[in-house]
């Protein structure tokens, strides 16, 4: 069976956030691939030029990893403000996650003005359910 091990630390992580493991290798052949010294090395579905990586996919640093970008970006923010910066985080990375994968496997895309018009959309539907943010 090609996949990850039966793994329960890399069980729940998503492709480009868990390390490259042993079997994915013959997974990731196909035409977003570029051979590496002795393994395959998926390049990213939105700009076809850097490795797939949890760090290149998403804006937290290559040091730090997801949950302290997320806590340092909210930690010198009022609350008020916590809220709806949190909120456009969210489905600014949902959105870009949301591409990727439009991208792999229903072989369509979206222009980047597009993809933020669906997050402002996202962004103020969460308005009328929840109040706040407002995205102009």
């Amino acid at each position: 069976m090609v996949g990850p091990p039966n793994n329960e630390k890399n069980k729940f992580l998503a492709p480009p956030l868990r390390p490259a493991l042993p079997g994915q290798v013959q997974q990731l052949q196909g035409p977003r691939t570029r051979q590496g010294i002795g393994r395959v090395i998926p390049f990213c579905a939105l700009c076809d030029q850097e490795p797939e990586t949890g760090a290149h996919l998403l804006p937290a640093d290559q040091d730090e990893g997801l949950e302290d970008w997320w806590t340092r970006s909210l930690e010198m923010l009022p609350l008020v403000q916590k809220r709806s910066v949190a909120a456009i985080q969210l489905y600014t990375t949902w959105n870009i996650w949301k591409e990727r994968n439009r991208r792999i496997f229903d072989q369509k895309s979206l222009q980047p003005p597009q993809v933020f018009q669906l997050i402002r959309e996202e962004v103020n539907l969460r308005r009328v359910a929840c109040g706040t943010p407002v995205v102009s």
